[in-house]
């Protein structure tokens, strides 16, 4: 499977056509990063012409596809310039430094005597009559960025119009939703309260009858429709959600943040540092909880796939194109040079929605009719019922105050759901029709992220005062049946509200003054 997180994308895709591409009078800069609304895309066309020195309107960034786009992983941990952007910086650097060596060759001049503006090569502030986007053609792009010599020769930035996408996206233009394609169907899934769970066969064969419904795909206990038109999709999905039957046993506690505190798990101990108080002195300690958080996205899933010739063609609005191709790829049992993913704006999201699982059903629709693109979008409700929740935390935070009534220790105890359980973590598809088809990939207990890597449940939990010891304990509770995944700041937005809350405590418990503390 891809890397989760690729934080070193020049080492995987070290070339310098793997990431820029000279078409004609623009210049290709590829990402592997996805355009979720933050201005990737006009991040990096900034960060390529001012390294090449060319206009800003020269440079296209299509969106990611797995066919073309280095595959970067998942487009989250702030990621997207530090790592993403630097590899397209160092690989415009080279080929910078390869359009000057060649211009000097072919001018008999020395490459410091040489400068670009607005694309143009200049010698000593002279037209030369050669222009990078010339020479970005001749010279050999399939080599390493880091063999190239860097030149240290000046670089322009070029002005560019703030964020040309923005009207785009005002106006809705280049949403997935609205795309068509001649022919199209449409697709629903019937989808079952939890996973996993079994289907009746009752009904089923009623619903093939449902007026406009092209075809009913029963897989396992996987269960979708295919209509000519959207209407009757969404009339044949509801005329249906109230009689398919399933039966199911999850032992789903109704009071999750109660069975967190009943929890039995483990303890583990992943940060200390500092001499550990003594005994004497109170301690003061502060419990907060979070409940498990629906991501909320201001636009249901969606997904268009289209099956053909044996191979798989999905447009998705997923966070992690390379990730997805590979489960739908384990999913369907076929090769992943067999499915092509392409990234297409939607409404945006802060970690993982539900676009991953609508990606896989519209492709288990698709191929059931070989040739036709078939759109599936989510309700309402089933954006809040089926896609990965944020994990449900509670943090319970201690300080120990010594004789003089300053705090000496603080210990910081996080007892959390798994915080990552994406598409590929673990190596399975961790996608929700996966663990429904006849031939299934269950599921796996959610995982976590170690606090070298950034953590998860663990997140912003060692505290940030100037105390005698700190140290951090965590509890992963993965056998609760809910399905948790990854959504902005993980476990930070509890473990800081534990910290600062027991700040405050503190300051209230001795008579000191909050801020002064």
């Amino acid at each position: 499977m891809t890397s989760p997180l690729v934080r070193d994308p020049l080492s995987i895709y070290p070339r310098i056509a793997d990431w820029l591409e000279p078409e004609g009078a623009r210049l290709i800069v590829r990402t592997g990063r996805v355009e979720l609304g933050q201005g990737i895309h006009d991040a990096v066309a900034r960060i390529a012409a001012a390294e090449l020195g060319l206009p800003t309107e020269a440079i296209h960034v299509p969106h990611a596809t797995t066919d073309t786009a280095p595959l970067e992983g998942f487009t989250a941990g702030s990621m997207s310039i530090s790592a993403g952007g630097m590899a397209v910086r160092a690989a415009a650097a080279a080929l910078r430094a390869l359009i000057l060596v060649e211009a000097a060759s072919r001018l008999g001049k020395g490459p410091e005597t040489l400068g670009i503006e607005d694309g143009r090569i200049l010698s000593d502030g002279a037209e030369t009559g050669l222009t990078v986007l010339e020479l970005a053609g001749a010279v050999d792009r399939f080599v390493a960025a880091a063999d190239v010599p860097p030149l240290d020769v000046p670089r322009q930035n070029s002005a560019r119009p703030p964020r040309p996408d923005i009207l785009d996206r005002v106006a809705g233009r280049p949403f997935l939703q609205d795309m068509t394609f001649e022919g199209m169907l449409h697709g629903r899934v019937i989808h079952p309260p939890t996973v996993p769970a079994t289907l009746d066969d009752r009904e089923i064969a009623a619903l093939k009858d449902r007026p406009g419904v092209v075809a009913v795909v029963r897989d396992g206990d996987f269960l979708g429709l295919i209509t000519e038109r959207e209407w009757d999709a969404v009339r044949a999905a509801e005329w249906a959600a109230p009689r398919v039957r399933w039966s199911w046993d999850d032992g789903a506690p109704s009071d999750v943040i109660g069975a967190l505190r009943q929890t039995n798990a483990e303890m583990e101990v992943c940060f200390e540092d500092g001499a550990a108080p003594e005994d004497a002195g109170t301690s003061v300690i502060t419990t907060i909880s979070r409940p498990l958080a629906a991501h909320g996205s201001i636009g249901p899933s969606a997904a268009i796939a289209l099956w053909q010739d044996g191979a798989l063609r999905v447009w998705s609005h997923s966070q992690g194109i390379g990730p997805l191709r590979a489960a739908i790829a384990m999913t369907l049992r076929i090769a992943p040079e067999k499915v092509v993913v392409e990234h297409v704006p939607s409404a945006g999201c802060y970690g993982h929605n539900g676009a991953d699982d609508a990606a896989l059903e519209a492709a288990l629709l698709a191929r059931a009719v070989p040739g036709r693109h078939v759109r599936l979008q989510w309700s309402r409700a089933d954006e809040f019922r089926f896609s990965a929740s944020g994990a449900a935390m509670v943090v319970e935070a201690e300080a120990r105050l010594g004789a003089d009534g300053r705090i000496a220790g603080l210990t910081i105890r996080p007892t959390s759901m798994p915080h990552m359980n994406r598409p590929g973590w673990g190596g399975q598809p961790n996608l929700r029709a996966a663990s429904l088809i006849a031939d299934p990939h269950p599921i796996p207990p959610a995982a976590d992220l170690a606090l070298a890597t950034g953590g998860g449940a663990d997140r912003n939990s060692v505290p940030l005062y100037a105390v005698g010891h700190r140290k951090v304990e965590k509890r992963l509770v993965g056998t609760l049946p809910y399905r948790t995944s990854s959504q902005r700041a993980l476990g930070a937005i509890g473990n800081v509200l534990a910290i600062e809350a027991l700040i405050d405590d503190v300051a209230a418990a001795t008579g000191a003054d909050p801020v002064a503390l």
